[in-house]
């Protein structure tokens, strides 16, 4: 297993109760809320769902990729991150049990020991991994590129594999993205924070939206509600 889940003691911005995780796997379940997979080694999403669990056993089942290829690199590689949003966006690591094998429609896990939660923040929106908008920063020099994961008319937070050249408490000259359904945003940003997950090898970048332009604010406030009725 990774090694997150050898040590008892829970990162900062992770959930390590079992009560919690269990409530929130039965949401994701009940919902049929659909679960991004990206196979360690990969830049690739594959959606699935969450079949079954057995919180006494300790175990998860997620459906299989349907995609052949994903499939086989999965039985092969066995690892992998997974993220769904429930009422805000729950990630883990995971590893396939040693039974699991390519005829199985099922991948069949452990229940991790600590999962990263991020509420979802009143007026913000979480966004599907699956369909990802494209995020740059720029200043002095430096670039980061990653995709958003979340945003709202004051802030956003973006994941990156890139190394993350700004510092919290830094203002970055230019930040800009596209939204699902065109919207193109410009501005600066000021970094509140940094995370670093060395498992999914990620950044989460947290940041305050600077200087947006009014007619943006306003498209960004209509782009937002109606993200938030699909």
């Amino acid at each position: 297993m990774f090694d997150l889940f050898k040590s008892k003691k829970v990162p900062p911005g992770m959930i390590g109760e079992t009560a919690r995780i269990n409530a929130l796997f039965q949401t994701v379940k009940e919902q049929g809320a659909v679960v991004s997979l990206r196979i360690a080694g990969s830049e690739v999403w594959y959606n699935s769902t969450l079949v079954a669990m057995e919180p006494r056993q300790g175990l998860l089942a997620l459906e299989r990729i349907q995609e052949e290829n994903g499939h086989q690199r999965m039985i092969r590689v066995r690892r992998f991150h997974a993220m769904t949003r429930c009422k805000g966006v729950l990630s883990f690591n995971a590893e396939l049990l040693p039974g699991i094998k390519e005829g199985q429609t099922r991948y069949v896990i452990r229940m991790p020991e600590a999962v990263e939660y991020q509420e979802r923040r009143t007026g913000s929106i979480s966004l599907s991994t699956t369909a990802p908008s494209a995020i740059t920063l720029m200043g002095m020099g430096r670039v980061a590129r990653g995709y958003l994961s979340d945003i709202s008319l004051t802030d956003l937070e973006l994941r990156t594999r890139d190394i993350v050249p700004f510092r919290p408490e830094e203002e970055v000259a230019s930040c800009t993205f596209q939204l699902p359904g065109g919207l193109s945003v410009s501005c600066r940003l000021k970094v509140i924070s940094t995370q670093l997950d060395t498992i999914a090898h990620e950044t989460r970048v947290r940041g305050e939206l600077l200087d947006l332009p009014e007619f943006q604010r306003r498209e960004l406030d209509r782009t937002l509600a109606e993200l938030a009725q699909a």
